[in-house]
């Protein structure tokens, strides 16, 4: 019931941002209020290409949405759609960012989970996939300067499974990502 209740305000805030201030209310402050980005690993666990937008820009702190696509077409065949609300804040280039969301993934299962991977076989994943549904966390730092279209970020993102009223990091995913932007 929790997870419901979050997915619903997940996606009334992806709904919103897409209608979200003018820039006639930015008020002298960064203009540049979307953003594409492409990000390997992260919350979408393998790579992802991302669209952003900043919902409320103030001189220290800002608050974005994100809604990304990722796939990876290797053995697992992973393919997720992450959605998360960041807040970033700090000096006017370089920003410390923290953020919340879920990572819908669909993925092939390992039929051996605690054997090393043999990426030249196809006997190693089942036939059948699993869909699940991730809570992510993000902590990293994010450059940025004012107005200019290029961003970069480097951050820690951890993905958790629910299993069995358990919460537990979800494997394989790799906790560290970085990730380039375009902003308009």
């Amino acid at each position: 019931m929790k997870i419901r209740i979050f997915c619903s305000l997940l996606a009334f805030i992806v709904v919103i941002s897409l209608n979200a201030q003018s820039k006639s209310s930015i008020q002298g402050i960064d203009s540049l209020r979307n953003q594409f980005s492409i990000e390997l690993f992260g919350p979408s666990l393998k790579y992802s290409f991302g669209y952003e937008r900043i919902l409320i820009s103030q001189p220290v702190l800002n608050i974005a949405s994100r809604v990304g696509l990722g796939y990876y077409p290797f053995n697992e065949n992973t393919f997720s759609i992450p959605i998360e609300l960041t807040t970033f804040w700090g000096s006017d280039k370089g920003f410390v960012e923290t953020g919340l969301g879920l990572t819908w993934c669909q993925y092939k299962t390992r039929l051996y989970p605690g054997v090393g991977i043999d990426a030249s076989t196809e006997d190693y994943y089942s036939n059948t996939k699993e869909s699940k549904l991730l809570p992510n966390f993000r902590f990293g730092y994010r450059y940025q300067k004012p107005n200019r279209s290029s961003s970069f970020r480097v951050s820690l993102t951890f993905l958790f499974e629910l299993t069995d009223g358990k919460v537990s990091l979800f494997w394989p995913q790799v906790p560290i990502g970085i990730g380039y932007g375009y902003r308009f």
